[in-house]
């Protein structure tokens, strides 16, 4: 089997240089782009008619009937928790291999449909099962959608995770409505949008505040290194937002949210492994759009920590 590991933004970046930005290659793309749209119009009617879809998620290799889970999700935005975006599917995979054996609570903002609380809790309580004298976990998903809330309990419970997943309503404004003492981990994916960048920072500041001892994790997706709209941009020679590091703005706001609470992110890998997993879950057609848009380019993973006082002074 043929492996791509490289995306095809990237791929028309590097021949429109070769070839010294190509005027076919640009009206091709273009091209491509008008089919796109005309193809979205048809999908729009589609989802208007049938607007949610059950997805089944393999989560271990096939044959094996209980490493899955399955999901109703919206075809279709909005809400946006109604649907499965990849940095949640992707945060779902990480989450299992990573936090799987963490001794205490984990918390999740922004958990829309449910995919990585619920992938979460069933390696949690596959290990319970196999320990029993273990210490019982949970994960707290969060969200504060009523229509994603709604949609979250009835993908919990139809995959039997009622016991293992308790879902709270928070809008990340004053003191959290659970304890923080017996939480390990935090986690989220998909959560920076324009103007919302201060008040997560400030979220995790306090969370840190009350428990110093609390990892959190976050895996981001920056729209602009990663999409295909920013290569046909680039190509046809037409400027884009300006950003300091070449990448979202709404990222880079967020890292300086982020300084004035005293934090700092620190990026780390996704590891090829996991990439690997992440695509073998996906139906062909998905895996096809993930490479046209970039879509692995785009996610950034980052631990947030406390910065120390002398880096502060």
């Amino acid at each position: 089997m043929i492996r791509l590991n490289i995306s095809m933004p990237m791929l028309v970046r590097k021949l429109s240089v070769a070839r010294g930005g190509n005027f076919k290659l640009t009206a091709a793309l273009y091209a491509s782009s008008l089919l796109a749209s005309c193809s979205g119009l048809l999908w729009s009617g589609y989802t208007s008619c049938f607007p949610w879809k059950t997805i089944t998620i393999r989560t271990s290799e096939p044959g094996d009937d209980e490493g899955q889970l399955v999901l109703q999700v919206r075809r279709q935005a909005p809400p946006i928790g109604c649907a499965l975006w990849p940095a949640g599917r992707v945060m779902m995979f990480w989450a299992r291999r990573q936090l799987g054996n963490a001794s205490n609570d984990v918390v999740e903002i922004g958990s829309g449909c449910g995919c990585t609380a619920i992938g979460l809790a069933q390696v949690m309580r596959s290990e319970e099962e196999k320990d029993l004298e273990s210490p019982r976990r949970k994960v707290y998903a969060i969200d504060m959608c009523e229509y994603s809330l709604a949609n979250l309990r009835r993908n919990v419970k139809n995959n039997k995770m009622e016991e293992s997943i308790e879902i709270v309503r928070w809008d990340l404004q004053g003191k959290p409505p659970f304890s923080l003492q017996r939480v390990e981990h935090l986690i989220a994916a998909d959560v920076i949008y324009k103007g919302g960048c201060d008040r997560l920072a400030a979220c995790l500041h306090d969370m840190l505040q009350e428990n110093p001892k609390i990892k959190i994790h976050l895996l981001l997706v920056d729209r602009f290194s990663g999409s295909v709209v920013n290569a046909v941009a680039g190509v046809a020679g037409v400027e884009v937002r300006p950003s300091e590091q070449g990448e979202d703005p709404e990222l880079e706001d967020f890292e300086r949210s982020l300084e004035l609470q005293g934090l700092e992110g620190r990026r780390h890998g996704l590891g090829e492994e996991l990439r690997q997993e992440v695509m073998r879950s996906l139906p062909l057609e998905e895996r096809m759009a993930w490479w046209l848009c970039g879509t692995w380019e785009g996610l950034k993973m980052l631990e947030i920590r406390a910065k120390k006082n002398k880096e502060r002074g």
